[in-house]
């Protein structure tokens, strides 16, 4: 999955970063959508959890609902999690995004 090497490669900027700058990623708060929220997770699990928050705006189902909690977004990625789902399902429905539980909180809009 290219998601899994554009996360790395987007955690090897932040440990960039911190050699410069010396960032606090306790301090971070990571937003993504869509292949965006799984890549998000990915960042987060290379750096062991310890990313402050991230946000995942219906993260992508088509080929991440079959994976294991480590190959996508899941709860231990960050100290706190929160997903909103608003197009969670199967694609044959025309559902796109992830519909199980990913985070410490899940918001399920469309019910």
């Amino acid at each position: 999955h290219n998601s899994r090497i554009v996360g790395r490669q987007l955690s090897l900027f932040l440990h960039y970063l911190n050699e410069l700058f010396q960032i606090d990623l306790n301090k971070f708060h990571l937003v993504g959508h869509s292949l965006g929220a799984h890549i998000a997770g990915f960042v987060g699990a290379d750096n062991d959890g310890q990313i402050a928050r991230i946000t995942g705006l219906d993260p992508a189902g088509p080929i991440f609902v079959e994976l294991s909690q480590s190959h996508r977004l899941d709860a231990s990625d960050a100290k706190f999690v929160d997903v909103l789902h608003t197009n969670g399902g199967t694609i044959t429905k025309g559902a796109l995004g992830l519909s199980i539980p990913s985070g410490h909180v899940d918001y399920y809009c469309n019910g």
